[in-house]
């Protein structure tokens, strides 16, 4: 196996731990954190399970199955779409 798969699954690995992290920063009980709404925590978990199975295939095969980086597109996708809307949301004079 080269370098190159190895730097990949662990770049994905750290990444869905960060993304793990931030979820539970963003949890109703994370003291000095905004909490964020239900939906944008679990995008969070969602793509966060996702990264770290991705690279834990990388870094045992040395390769992403085609079908993986499928989900993990889609996945990363869906984190986008849900930050959009809750940004939308949070517009300034936008009644609640």
């Amino acid at each position: 196996m080269s370098v190159l798969p190895i730097i990949g699954g662990v770049a994905c690995v750290i990444a869905g731990f960060a993304l793990a992290t931030r979820g539970h920063l963003l949890g109703r009980h994370a003291k000095g954190w905004p909490s964020a709404p239900w939906h944008v925590r679990v995008a969070l978990e969602l793509v966060a399970v996702v990264l770290l199975l991705a690279g834990a295939q990388q870094l045992a095969t040395g390769r992403i199955a085609a079908w993986v980086a499928a989900v993990v597109q889609v996945a990363v996708a869906v984190l986008a779409v849900v930050f959009c809307l809750n940004m939308l949301r949070q517009r300034p004079g936008r009644e609640r």
